[in-house]
């Protein structure tokens, strides 16, 4: 499956697009620490449109925000 991530900031405004999924997460936590400010990407699945959305926090943390609200926390280091 073909998969599009676009980044954005707090404001949603887009950052960035690439179709690879560890450069969007390494770049959403470098913004995220560097600026102190959460940064999310959001996973668009090309074949039928579903769309996830990941919480990058300053401290590393990150959230799954998705599955009606399903919230799931972990850290990247």
């Amino acid at each position: 499956m073909a998969n599009i991530y676009t980044i954005y900031n707090s404001e949603n405004q887009r950052i960035g697009q690439t179709p690879i999924r560890r450069q969007a997460e390494n770049a959403a936590l470098g913004y995220a620490k560097r600026l102190g400010r959460v940064m999310f990407v959001d996973r668009t699945r090309l074949e039928d449109g579903d769309t996830r959305r990941v919480q990058f926090n300053p401290d590393g943390t990150l959230v799954l925000l998705w599955k009606g609200g399903e919230i799931r926390q972990g850290v990247m280091a």
